[in-house]
């Protein structure tokens, strides 16, 4: 009980040292009630503009296996994302690349 007055006691003059001094409280107090929120506010629509953004996405998938695992990433994908799948692709030079990308309107 000795602990917890002592204690108490600290607490009440470090909080009359706080309102004593303006500057402490603006410091401490104001400036964060007011940045958290904004911080926050900012984080958020950001987060927000990428999830719409990744949502938007197209996804060009060159499946040369054709198995079950690839099957499971195609549909993993095709549940987040528009996906085309290309099968049997024997050579990926930039002009294979470039003319399926244009094929499909992706980028």
């Amino acid at each position: 009980m000795d602990l917890l007055k002592g204690f108490f006691n600290i607490l009440v003059k470090e909080l009359k040292e706080l309102v004593r001094d303006p500057k402490i409280l603006l410091g401490m107090i104001i400036v964060p009630l007011i940045i958290f929120p904004v911080l926050g506010g900012i984080m958020s629509y950001s987060v927000q503009t990428a999830q719409e953004q990744a949502q938007k996405a197209t996804v060009l998938v060159i499946d040369n296996d054709g198995g079950n695992w690839s099957q499971e990433f195609v549909n993993l994908l095709n549940s987040t994302a528009k996906v085309y799948v290309e099968k049997n692709v024997t050579s990926l030079t930039d002009e294979v690349i470039q003319q399926l990308l244009s094929h499909y309107n992706t980028t």
